[in-house]
């Protein structure tokens, strides 16, 4: 057993009074063995009332309400507690920024469970389509493997090792002592371009006047430009 605290916060003239109810039952709940009850005032009319719980039962788990009231009105919040579990999905992942060899990702986490939460980012590598300048990514013997990279608390994160111009596919879930989430949504990212290698074997055939090179393996699509030396002295484009 443990103990638990649950909070109301309101803001609120004139000062306004508290009362804890827990599920269906009409008669509030007070100081006890078992319970504690503190309403502190803070700065600019806030006031916070918290009901703690000092050893947590099983029967303690349930709908609490928190009727706040004063000569303009009332209200009455809930605040369910439960059992500590595996934590909630995360949702609304996306990017927050893309280089060359990394993408920071950020999410909204859900609910943790009651516990201490690490995050795992799944990330593989996808293939265009047919007639895409980036099929060359088919051709990688990785392509659509899941990897993981571990977050550990951080959000947002910043997954690093990536390859230039590729495109990758991101989710997200979360992890405590209890179990796991599901997944993520997923989303799609391509990589940007840091730099273009130099053409590889370059020569030059006098009879034909071709200039025949070749370039290494690249997702990139790629036009080539040649320059020859002028008789001027003077380098031009051919």
């Amino acid at each position: 057993m443990e103990p638990a605290e649950i909070s109301c916060r309101v803001q609120a003239y004139p000062k306004p009074d508290f009362l804890w109810f827990y599920g269906s039952s009409n008669s509030p709940l007070s100081s006890s063995d078992h319970y504690d009850i503190t309403t502190v005032t803070e700065d600019n009319d806030s006031y916070l009332s918290t009901l703690k719980l000092r050893n947590v039962k099983p029967q303690d788990y349930g709908d609490y309400y928190c009727t706040v009231k004063n000569s303009l009105g009332s209200i009455r919040p809930q605040i369910r507690m439960q059992p500590k579990g595996a934590p909630e999905s995360p949702r609304g992942l996306s990017s927050q920024k893309v280089g060359s060899s990394y993408v920071t990702l950020k999410w909204e986490s859900g609910f943790d469970g009651g516990l201490s939460n690490i995050y795992y980012v799944w990330y593989r590598r996808v293939a265009r389509g047919a007639g895409s300048v980036e099929q060359c990514a088919g051709n990688r013997n990785d392509v659509n493997d899941w990897k993981e990279y571990d977050c550990m608390r951080a959000n947002p994160c910043n997954v690093t090792r990536l390859d230039q111009h590729n495109t990758y596919s991101f989710k997200v879930k979360a992890v405590n002592t209890k179990g796991q989430s599901n997944y993520s949504n997923e989303i799609t990212v391509t990589t940007k371009v840091n730099k273009i290698l130099p053409p590889e074997q370059l020569t030059y055939d006098p009879s034909s006047r071709a200039v025949v090179f070749s370039v290494g393996p690249t997702c990139l699509g790629l036009v080539a430009v040649a320059e020859g030396l002028g008789r001027a002295g003077g380098w031009q484009v051919t």
